[in-house]
């Protein structure tokens, strides 16, 4: 090919040049800043003197499960001495009592009975100054007696193994049916049961009551079995009749 191009032009030939254009000159790139990079320092020696070993991480696990084993262990002893605590405390507001048991009740001539002489002398002591008798109920587990006089009426009772009790009520001026403390003999139940369970062909454990009133001007016993067959005799306990 020649020096020219295709549309005449020389090649390397400006065409915009006559016409005014310029082409943009490429811009210069931009200097590069320039970075410094410091030279490294030499190694300071170490002594092995000033070596010190790092902890290491405890284990909180460990820890937590002995704290809350401790606490369950003082959780158990607070718990105990409440409860002995608190036991002690009830016992003293509201102490327990042991249990009773009630004696078995004499029958007969047994060594508790009001039958026997001893018993009944024993509590007919307790009836002097009182007043006059309006009555006295006997039974082997335990003996009734009304008196009366000018001021006041008295009930005692006495039962086997417990307490007498005595009681006060109004007073009670009717002495015609009274006797005197001093005509009741304590050895008339006695005698009076064991002739009559010899009547009856039967033992003193069958016998139930007796009681002394005054009947016809004087004083008389009358006593009972328990089949309600009964006896009567003199304040001695002597002439012995049934019915």
């Amino acid at each position: 090919m020649g020096d020219r191009d295709p549309f005449g032009r020389e090649h390397g030939e400006d065409s915009l040049a006559g016409l005014g254009w310029r082409v943009p000159a490429e811009p210069a790139p931009a200097p590069t800043a320039a970075v410094e990079t410091p030279e490294p320092e030499a190694a300071s020696p170490v002594d092995p003197r000033a070596w010190v070993r790092a902890p290491s991480p405890r284990r909180r696990g460990g820890w937590r499960a002995a704290r809350l084993a401790i606490l369950a262990v003082l959780a158990v002893v607070i718990a105990g001495v409440s409860v002995r605590l608190g036991g002690s405390i009830n016992e003293a507001i509201n102490p327990v009592q042991p249990l009773q048991v009630e004696p078995e009740a004499p029958v007969g001539l047994d060594r508790l009975s009001y039958l026997r002489p001893e018993n009944l002398s024993a509590a007919l002591a307790r009836l002097r100054g009182e007043g006059r008798v309006q009555s006295v109920r006997v039974a082997p587990d335990r003996m009734t007696a009304r008196l009366v006089n000018s001021q006041r009426r008295v009930v005692w009772n006495f039962r086997a193994g417990r307490n007498a009790q005595r009681v006060v009520g109004a007073p009670y001026y009717d002495f015609d049916t009274t006797i005197a403390l001093s005509q009741i003999d304590p050895n008339a139940p006695a005698r009076l049961v064991q002739a009559a369970a010899k009547r009856a062909h039967t033992t003193v454990d069958d016998v139930d009551y007796l009681y002394i009133q005054r009947n016809v001007g004087r004083a008389r016993w009358v006593l009972y079995f328990k089949d309600r067959t009964h006896y009567t005799a003199d304040r001695h306990g002597r002439h012995v009749e049934r019915g």
